[in-house]
């Protein structure tokens, strides 16, 4: 929903960033969206590291 104009629902497309130094909980929620099919992922690789990771 959007709140700009009241309630709405939201059509568009959302495209997340991510590089190198994408890490920690933006790393989780690019996962999360790519697994999902709720977000296009544009970007170089990112690290591949979570927290608690080596």
């Amino acid at each position: 929903m959007t709140g700009a104009f009241g309630p709405k629902k939201f059509y568009g497309r959302i495209v997340l960033l991510v590089n190198e130094h994408t890490v920690s909980a933006s790393k989780m929620i690019a996962a999360f969206a790519a697994e999902n099919k709720l977000a296009t992922i544009v970007g170089t690789e990112t690290a591949g590291r979570l927290p608690g990771g080596k």
